[in-house]
């Protein structure tokens, strides 16, 4: 996360132009980072897309490609979110 004027839009469209460049160079899996929940810049709903609503939505608009999800341990016990997973 940057202040700077030249940061990339990590809108929902940028993403998935990203995970179908991705797809068609043959990389074999995305990692979509929930980057609003521990940083020191305030990001706004437009500017971040957060990890658990991407990842289903970029299986679905991919074809080979594997996506991971992140969790913060600090914040969110594994044990509980895998049992709502």
């Amino acid at each position: 996360m940057t202040k700077a004027p030249e940061h990339w839009d990590a809108s929902w469209e940028n993403n998935l132009i990203a995970a179908r460049l991705a797809d068609d160079a043959g990389l074999e899996f995305l990692l979509p980072v929930d980057a609003g929940t521990a940083t020191a810049v305030k990001p706004t709903p437009k500017h971040v897309v957060r990890d658990a609503d991407v990842g289903e939505r970029l299986l679905a608009a991919t074809r080979d490609i594997s996506v991971f999800g992140t969790l913060h341990v600090a914040f969110i016990n594994p044990v509980f979110a895998a049992k709502q997973s």
